[in-house]
């Protein structure tokens, strides 16, 4: 199999829209919960100097006043539920992604860029376009009504998944080439994770306050270096190497849950993309088979 035909098989081999589906439902829904609390129209009281807009956001214009900024907030996330819902795609998802690239733009946008929010908005279109509500959604069960056929397996269900795995292996492929591009081999047998994890004590009001005894142990902060490191540049083998995909998927979750426990860095909202590795169509037919192997759960179901 030549080049093209691997990367043609990689993004639209034909698979059912059960996996895409049940990515929409957890994403969609985990920023719903993640940003419940968001107060979008803080902003408008932030001072006039602190304001740095990203690119895209300056091409909405000022920043509008509180009650606008309060306004698109709650549609944003009643989008989020008509996502998690899968109704009327084409609108609503839409609502989702433009108002999300700004409503999580702004949150970069003052005195600091925010560079957690970009694959979360990127997922955001790349779930508009795709046809994401062909299954287990309310798009779906009104097309069942109108006596349409099922939705056939294809590459339509496939590339958003193939396409997002992409997306997390350059991310943290590039975190872990900046840190060596930076600071080289220093960043890792240098004191510079220990001196990190006790600044974060002071700016930061992580959940444990276990970083800065780890801090007591330098041996033990560059190790968990070297290991950030290794994970970060060893995580594009996710995408081709089966044996060591759920290692290196897994191994980044705990660094980022790490990361938020240890020093208050919140990476919710990105942990979600990683919903795509999963086989969520598989799942369930194991989940099924064992429903079937137990007689007295299979009475309840029937």
């Amino acid at each position: 199999m030549n080049a093209r035909a691997m990367v043609r098989t990689f993004f639209l081999a034909p698979s059912a829209p059960t996996n895409l589906a049940v990515c929409r439902i957890i994403f969609y829904g985990g920023l719903f919960c993640f940003f419940f609390s968001y107060d979008v129209a803080q902003w408008a009281y932030w001072p006039a100097d602190s304001w740095t807009p990203v690119w895209f956001i300056e091409l909405f214009g000022p920043l509008p006043s509180a009650r606008t900024l309060s306004v698109l907030g709650v549609v944003w996330k009643v989008s989020l539920v008509m996502g998690a819902l899968g109704f009327f795609r084409e609108v609503s998802f839409g609502i989702a992604a433009v108002l999300g690239a700004y409503v999580l733009g702004l949150t970069g946008s003052f005195v600091k860029h925010n560079y957690d929010i970009g694959l979360p908005v990127i997922l955001l279109f790349v779930f508009w376009v795709a046809r994401s509500t062909d299954a287990i959604s309310l798009d779906a069960l009104l097309a069942r009504r109108r006596l349409l056929p099922p939705p056939a397996p294809s590459g339509e269900y496939t590339w958003p998944l193939a396409l997002t795995r992409v997306l997390l292996a350059l991310a943290f492929f590039t975190a872990g080439s900046a840190k060596l591009g930076h600071s080289g081999v220093a960043w890792i047998t240098t004191d510079n994770l220990r001196w990190l994890f006790m600044a974060q004590q002071y700016t930061h009001t992580p959940p444990l306050n276990w970083a800065a005894s780890i801090a007591e142990f330098p041996w033990l902060c560059r190790l968990l270096a070297g290991g950030t490191v290794a994970l970060e540049l060893g995580y594009p083998l996710a995408l081709f190497v089966r044996r060591l995909r759920p290692w290196l998927v897994l191994g980044v979750i705990a660094l980022q849950l790490g990361i938020q426990l240890l020093m208050g860095i919140n990476y919710m909202a990105f942990l979600l993309a990683n919903v795509v590795w999963v086989d969520w169509a598989a799942l369930g037919r194991m989940l099924r088979g064992k429903l079937r192997q137990r007689p007295e759960l299979n009475a309840i179901t029937n």
